[in-house]
């Protein structure tokens, strides 16, 4: 906590991940959800879903196709990095074109812009329900004790699968994302697993997966 005070202190202009994931989704109501994802997304965020494809692109391309009824969605858990400046927010979300499931975005803090997203994976579940009022978020942060450095991204690829092992700059969240087909499982999938570090190791904090 006292990490991301200073952080606070140093750049007046920083907001919670949680406040952007809602100016996110109120851009993608009032100025349409393509606009609102490219907007939103780091130079190099991707969406994750039956395909990976880079944000910005995407968005630019379907900017022109905006839906008349853009998705809807609304956090309810928020894991922030010990230095406040990587943070992984999830909760429901609703497609006004069918369908319900559970968002999982991964935000980074960066010099001149504020958060943007560096992935976006959704998980379709018929039971996620929005909350009918404004939800009390969960909060959480991993120990900042006994950090060890941080390792550089290393990237999964074979001719049937493709993802990516990352870390916050300070080594307290780490995420992996996979889509396609791995092991000894014949079915397209996709999968999303969030670390956290506990002290001395890192601690599975989520583990999202379903078939495309």
């Amino acid at each position: 906590m006292i990490l991301a005070l200073l952080l606070q202190a140093a750049a007046p202009d920083y907001v919670s991940p949680v406040a952007a994931e809602i100016g996110f989704m109120r851009d993608a109501q009032d100025k349409g959800q393509w606009q609102a994802f490219g907007h939103w997304a780091a130079e190099e965020g991707i969406l994750v879903g039956r395909r990976m494809l880079p944000a910005k692109e995407l968005a630019a391309a379907l900017a022109a196709d905006e839906p008349e009824q853009p998705l809807y969605w609304l956090a309810t858990r928020s894991i922030l990095s010990c230095h406040g400046r990587t943070a992984i927010n999830s909760g429901p979300y609703l497609d006004p074109a069918g369908g319900t499931g559970r968002f999982h975005t991964v935000w980074q803090w960066q010099e001149g812009t504020g958060w943007r997203y560096l992935l976006d994976l959704g998980i379709e579940d018929a039971a996620a329900r929005l909350p009918a009022a404004a939800p009390v978020v969960e909060l959480e942060r991993p120990s900042c004790r006994n950090l060890p450095d941080p390792d550089p991204p290393v990237d999964y690829e074979t001719d049937k699968a493709q993802g990516r092992i990352a870390m916050s700059g300070d080594a307290s969240l780490k995420w992996e994302w996979r889509l396609g087909q791995w092991g000894d499982r014949a079915e397209q999938r996709r999968l999303l697993r969030v670390w956290g570090w506990d002290g001395g190791d890192y601690r599975l904090l989520i583990e999202a997966e379903q078939e495309n």
